[in-house]
C-alpha cells in the first residue's frame, strides 16, 4: 500500500520541451582545448644534491624501499605430463584398446565418404547483379553439359582463385567441408555428372563429380598413432588420480616431511629459495593459488600445504624451509634509487609555478 502512491508519483514524472532540449545540448557538447606541456625533467636536471632534503625524503618515504618477504620452499610435483612420458605401450595393448573402442564408439573409426568435385564459381558482386550472374552460368553448364572440357572452361570462367588454374578441381573432401547448398549437390550427383548453378554465399556454382572414395573403417594401423597416445594419456590420468590419493593419504599421516609424503607416489622433488610473496618466481611462476598456499600460516609454521594446482595437470604439495619478513633497506644501499625519486619530486615541485604563470 505504501509502494502505491510512490510508485504513482513516479510513473507520473516527465520531462517538458525545454529540458529535453537542454539535455539534448548538454550530451553533444564539443569543446576544443590546448594545452601547454612543461617538462619536469628540465627542472629535475638543474637540482643539486642536498643530503639533508634526500634524508627526509627517504624517512617520509621508508615503505617504499623494504626488501620483499620471501620463503624458502621445498615441494613434491605430480605432473600429467611427465607420468604420461613414463607410460609404456605394446602393440597388443594397443589392439586391445582399438577392439574396445571401436565397439563402444564404433562412429570415432569410420572415414566418411569423401567425394572429388570440379567446379567453375561464378561470383555476384552485388545483389543487382545476381541475375546477370545467374544466367552467365546457366550459359555455361549449358556448354559443359554439351560436351565442352570442363577444366578448360574451368581455367577460362572461373572465380575461385584456389582452383581455377587446376580445372576447377577441389579435390577429396567430406560433406562437412563444403557450403550445405554445394555438399547437398554433391553428394546426391553420379560420377561425370555435371550440376548447376547452385547457389551460396560465394556465388553461382557449376559442379562436376569425378570419383567417389566410399566410407570406411579405420583400420588399426590407420588409428595406431592416435590411439596410443590417447592410451598413454588415459593411463597417465589413472596414475595421476592414484599418485593424489596417496599424497593426500601421506599428508594426513606425516603433515610436516615432504619425503614421507612424496616417496609413496614416487613424486620428484624439488627446492625454490626465495619465492616472493609479490610476484613468486622460479618453477612456481606467479600462480595466485601457489602464492596463497605458500604464504599461508600452515606451512610458515612447518606444515605441508595440501595439493596446489600449478595449471591443469600439474600439482604441488608445499612444505617451508625458511621465511624472512620483509625488512629496512638502509639508505645507503638504495641512495641512487631515493636520489632519483626526490629529484623526480623536486622536478614536479619546481615547474608547478611556471606552469601556474603559463
Amino acid at each position: 500500500k505504501l509502494r502505491q502512491l510512490d510508485s504513482a508519483l513516479n510513473l507520473s514524472s516527465f520531462a517538458t520541451a525545454s529540458e529535453l532540449k537542454q539535455i539534448r545540448a548538454l550530451t553533444r557538447q564539443q569543446r576544443e582545448l590546448a594545452w601547454l606541456t612543461i617538462p619536469s625533467d628540465k627542472y629535475a636536471a638543474g637540482v643539486t644534491d642536498d643530503d639533508a632534503a634526500i634524508k627526509a625524503y627517504y624517512d617520509a618515504h621508508k615503505s617504499e624501499y623494504m626488501t620483499p618477504e620471501t620463503v624458502d620452499l621445498r615441494y613434491a610435483e605430480l605432473s600429467l605430463a611427465q607420468l604420461a612420458a613414463k607410460v609404456t605401450v605394446s602393440d597388443a595393448q594397443l589392439k586391445a584398446y582399438y577392439e574396445d573402442q571401436k565397439t563402444k564408439t564404433p562412429e570415432r573409426f569410420i572415414q566418411p565418404e569423401q567425394r572429388q568435385v570440379s567446379h567453375i564459381l561464378l561470383t555476384v558482386p552485388t545483389p543487382k547483379d545476381d541475375a546477370a550472374v545467374k544466367a552467365k552460368a546457366e550459359a555455361i553448364l549449358k556448354r559443359a553439359q554439351s560436351g565442352e572440357d570442363f577444366a578448360k572452361l574451368a581455367r577460362e570462367f572461373s572465380q575461385d582463385p584456389g582452383s581455377a588454374q587446376q580445372g576447377g578441381d577441389l579435390g577429396f573432401s567430406e560433406r562437412k567441408a563444403w557450403a550445405p547448398p554445394f555438399a547437398d549437390a554433391a553428394f546426391s550427383m553420379k560420377v561425370d555428372e555435371i550440376r548447376g548453378p547452385v547457389k551460396t554465399q560465394f556465388g553461382y556454382h557449376i559442379l562436376k563429380l569425378a570419383a567417389i572414395r566410399p566410407a570406411t573403417v579405420k583400420t588399426f594401423e590407420q588409428s595406431k598413432q592416435d590411439l596410443a597416445t590417447e592410451y598413454r594419456r588415459s593411463e597417465a590420468e589413472k596414475l595421476f588420480n592414484n599418485a593424489q590419493d596417496q599424497l593426500a593419504d601421506a599428508a594426513l599421516q606425516n603433515n610436516t616431511d615432504i619425503d614421507v609424503v612424496a616417496r609413496p607416489a614416487r613424486l620428484p622433488e624439488a627446492a625454490l629459495t626465495r619465492f616472493r610473496r609479490q610476484d613468486g618466481g622460479g618453477a612456481l611462476g606467479k600462480v595466485p593459488a601457489v602464492l596463497e598456499a605458500a604464504f599461508s600460516q600452515d606451512v610458515l609454521d612447518g606444515r605441508l600445504s595440501p595439493i596446489v594446482e600449478v595449471e591443469k595437470g600439474r600439482g604441488v604439495v608445499l612444505r617451508a624451509t625458511d621465511h624472512k619478513l620483509p625488512q629496512q633497506k638502509p639508505l645507503e644501499a638504495v641512495r641512487a634509487q631515493v636520489v632519483a625519486a626526490w629529484k623526480k619530486q623536486r622536478g614536479v615541485e619546481l615547474a608547478a609555478p611556471a606552469a601556474a604563470d603559463a
